[in-house]
């Protein structure tokens, strides 16, 4: 079934940064402590389609607040870009779907670091979902909206000595950022990220369960396994773990934006504090 919530990411990702069919401990961070065991072909494994109905989208005067949220996202890698003064334009929009997650899933589990991996991080309370798509733009640019660009051309205002240890070039520059991220200004006073950016991630959460006794299933399944000793917590002897994703979507608390597209609907939803809240809560890590 193809993905159908899409979950906006924090900052444009670097496409290698995320692969497809990695579990994350979290997906405010998909690009942190991921797990990737698999090397997935194209065509075989997953789809790699041109997003048709990118455009439209962006320029629907009825879902401004799909642009806003693009624009806010790609504002967000320069400290004294406002969101508001500007708009995103791209070359392209592209789509990477797992063909078949919960297949992938179960050959994930086959493996022994991928047992180990959920295992411990079972005992140690942490969520963990699959990453089984994930859209992109490539070239990515900031435009200055026509109303406020006139007279704004080559005075950029941006962090550029924090960033580079350089005063900003009149000419063309390309410009490397902490984050990761490579742009260029032009005479124009746009902003161009290149190469090709991760803007929403679409999830599975993974569920796992522990069997023993007479409800015991039988190791056959490529995602059942036998439970290893964790930090020195000992199984019983006949303990058995199952693991598998969810049918539908992970969602998040934010605000929602419903597309209809052909074959039905999409749902695109930004995260809000309350989101971030709630994760923080979850699985704390603050320290004292």
């Amino acid at each position: 079934m193809p993905c159908k919530t899409w979950i906006f990411t924090s900052s444009p990702l670097a496409k290698d940064d995320v692969r497809l069919g990695s579990l994350v401990p979290d997906i405010r961070y998909p690009h942190m402590d991921a797990l990737s065991i698999k090397e997935l072909e194209s065509e075989k494994d997953f789809s790699n389609n041109l997003d048709q109905n990118f455009e439209g989208r962006l320029n629907s005067e009825a879902n401004l607040s799909f642009s806003l949220a693009l624009t806010t996202l790609f504002s967000a890698i320069f400290q004294k870009v406002s969101s508001e003064e500007w708009v995103v334009r791209a070359g392209e929009g592209r789509i990477y779907e797992l063909r078949k997650p919960k297949d992938i899933f179960k050959e994930l589990c086959k493996n022994k670091e991928t047992q180990k991996w959920l295992q411990e991080g079972y005992v140690d309370k942490q969520e963990t979902y699959m990453v089984i798509g994930y859209r992109t733009l490539v070239n990515a640019k900031l435009v200055r909206q026509e109303n406020r660009s006139r007279n704004a051309s080559g005075q950029l205002s941006l962090p550029t000595e924090a960033l580079t240890g350089a005063p900003l070039l009149p000419k063309e520059a390309n410009i490397a950022l902490s984050v990761g991220a490579s742009v260029t200004l032009d005479a124009k006073g746009d902003i161009e990220t290149i190469g090709e950016r991760i803007y929403a991630i679409c999830f599975r959460k993974v569920g796992i369960k522990f069997h023993g006794g007479i409800q015991t299933p039988r190791l056959e399944g490529k995602n059942i396994w036998k439970s290893f000793t964790i930090r020195g917590t000992m199984p019983t002897e006949d303990e058995i773990i199952e693991a598998d994703i969810a049918n539908e979507d992970e969602e998040a608390v934010g605000k929602v934006l419903t597309f209809e597209v052909a074959g039905g609907t999409e749902v695109f939803i930004k995260p809000t504090e309350e989101e971030t809240a709630i994760y923080d809560e979850e699985g704390e890590t603050d320290e004292e």
